[in-house]
C-alpha cells in the first residue's frame, strides 16, 4: 500500500467517526483533505501526479453528485469521496463506491426489516397468506386476498391494492415518523467495509 492509501484510509477512520457520532462529514475534514491530495500528487509526482489527483477527485465527486442531486446521500459523502478520489486515484475510488452502494442497500434493506412497524405489517401479511399458500397453492392466496380487496378491480388488482396497503397502513402517524427516522443510517457504515474490499481486490 502506497502513502496516498495511508492517508485515505486515515481519512476513512476520522469520517466513520464523525458520521457515527453526529450522520455529518463536516467540511472542515473534507475540504482539507481535498487540497492535501492534490498537494500531494504535485510534490510526489509533479504534474502528472497533480493531474491524476484531480482526475481521481473528479471522478469520485461526479457520480456521488448525481446521488446528492436524488436525494440518495449527504452533502459530506460527496465532498468525502472527491477527497478519497484524489488520494486513491479515479480506478480504485470508482470500486469503492460500487461496493459502498452494494452495502447500502443491503443494509437498509436489514434496516427496513428491523423496523418494527414495517415487521409487524409484514408478518400479519404472511400470517394471512402462508396458510393458503402451503394447503392449497398461490391461487388460493391470490384469491382470498382478492376478496379481501373489497372490489379492487375485476382484473385482479385487488390483490396488490391489499398487499400494498397492509405494508402501507401505519399503526399511528407517531409510529410513521419514528420509522422514518430509524431508515436513515450513517453512509460511512457501508463505505468504510467497501473501501476494505475495495484493497482487498488490488
Amino acid at each position: 500500500m502506497v502513502y496516498s492509501h495511508y492517508a485515505a484510509a486515515a481519512l476513512l477512520a476520522v469520517a466513520l467517526w464523525c458520521d457515527i457520532r453526529a450522520m455529518t462529514i463536516p467540511n472542515k475534514l473534507t475540504v482539507p483533505a481535498v487540497l492535501a491530495a492534490w498537494a500531494f500528487g504535485l510534490l510526489w509526482s509533479g504534474l502528472g501526479g497533480l493531474g491524476a489527483a484531480l482526475a481521481g477527485t473528479a471522478a469520485g465527486l461526479t457520480p456521488m453528485l448525481l446521488l446528492y442531486l436524488l436525494k440518495g446521500i449527504g452533502a459530506g459523502d460527496v465532498k468525502l469521496f472527491a477527497a478519497l478520489g484524489g488520494w486513491i486515484g479515479a480506478f480504485l475510488v470508482w470500486q469503492v463506491m460500487i461496493y459502498s452502494i452494494l452495502l447500502a442497500g443491503g443494509i437498509g434493506v436489514l434496516v427496513l426489516l428491523f423496523n418494527r412497524p414495517f415487521g409487524r405489517r409484514v408478518a400479519a401479511l404472511l400470517q394471512r397468506m402462508l396458510p393458503d399458500m402451503l394447503l392449497i397453492g398461490w391461487a388460493a392466496a391470490r384469491q382470498r386476498l382478492t376478496k379481501a380487496g373489497n372490489n379492487g378491480g375485476a382484473d385482479g388488482n385487488g390483490t396488490v391494492d391489499t398487499v400494498a396497503a397492509a405494508l402501507a397502513t401505519d399503526d399511528s402517524d407517531g409510529e410513521a415518523a419514528q420509522a422514518g427516522q430509524r431508515l436513515r443510517f450513517p453512509f460511512m457504515l457501508a463505505v468504510a467495509p467497501g473501501a476494505v474490499l475495495a484493497w482487498m481486490m488490488l
